[in-house]
């Protein structure tokens, strides 16, 4: 057995042995953050508690668009002979409003010889006639394109009448 000097004795007494080395503070760091990500952890989990459940009976899928669907006007046909003095009425063309009671067949748009397009909706209740007229009303037509006017418009609405 060898005999140690007291400073030997001493430096061996107190030597590190396999211990890591936390002088560097690097480990007080990640242990700092650690407590900081629960602390937050703590006060999300609190705030969610403290929020109102939604009490919805709905799905949270998106709700598909209702159909759409005609709701004649009341009053127009509820009496029988009622019905037939409206549409004369309107015919003559004393009136200021556009008629949009009826079955929409088609949108008619009527190019003139200067780029100008009108639209016209061209209901089932209609005459080509009466349609023919109210292009008229707005564009210069002769008689000829009248009449061509007229005969595509009934080809057109026949067509259409029997789809539906």
């Amino acid at each position: 057995m060898e005999i140690l000097r007291d400073d030997e004795e001493q430096e061996l007494k107190y030597k590190r042995t396999g211990r890591l080395d936390m002088s560097h503070g690097f480990l007080h760091h990640i242990r700092r953050n650690q407590i900081a990500r629960d602390d937050y952890d703590k006060q999300v989990k609190q705030a969610n508690e403290h929020q109102r459940p939604r009490h919805t009976t709905t799905s949270r899928h998106p709700r598909r668009p209702d159909i759409q669907v005609y709701h004649p006007r009341r009053g127009n046909g509820s009496q029988p002979g009622v019905g037939a003095e409206t549409e004369e009425w309107n015919e003559s063309g004393s009136s200021t409003e556009p008629e949009t009671h009826g079955t929409e067949l088609f949108w008619l748009d009527y190019q003139a010889d200067s780029g100008h397009v009108t639209s016209y909706i061209v209901l089932k209740e209609d005459k080509p006639e009466r349609v023919v007229e109210r292009v008229a009303e707005e564009n210069v037509l002769d008689s000829t394109m009248r009449m061509a006017l007229q005969a595509r418009l009934r080809k057109e609405m026949d067509k259409r009448r029997n789809k539906r």
